[in-house]
């Protein structure tokens, strides 16, 4: 995809899970979780430490590429992005 992918924008830390805590959902090692936030853009560093988007991970797990495109657009008011955020317990802003 071309362009800037926004991951974590307007920084919220509700929305930023630690890689610990994302290995454990997505049941895979901190390694991995880590490669994944670097290289399929479900992340980024915070203060020098990894933050990864926990409703971005779980969109990646379902393996739904229409939500993440979304999110990586900038979308966080479309129903294909916002059940991700609900799901995650993330509240939005605005009250979506």
């Amino acid at each position: 995809m071309a362009g800037i992918r926004h991951v974590l924008t307007d920084y919220d830390r509700r929305e930023a899970i630690s890689l610990s805590q994302a290995a454990f959902i997505a049941n895979r090692t901190v390694e991995t979780v880590r490669g994944w936030a670097a290289n399929k853009d479900l992340g980024r560093k915070v203060a020098g430490r990894w933050a990864i988007s926990h409703p971005c991970l779980l969109a990646f797990l379902e393996d739904d590429q229409a939500a993440l495109e979304a999110y990586w657009a900038g979308d966080r008011t479309s129903e294909i992005v916002v059940k991700y955020f609900n799901r995650a317990g993330v509240p939005l802003k605005g009250g979506a």
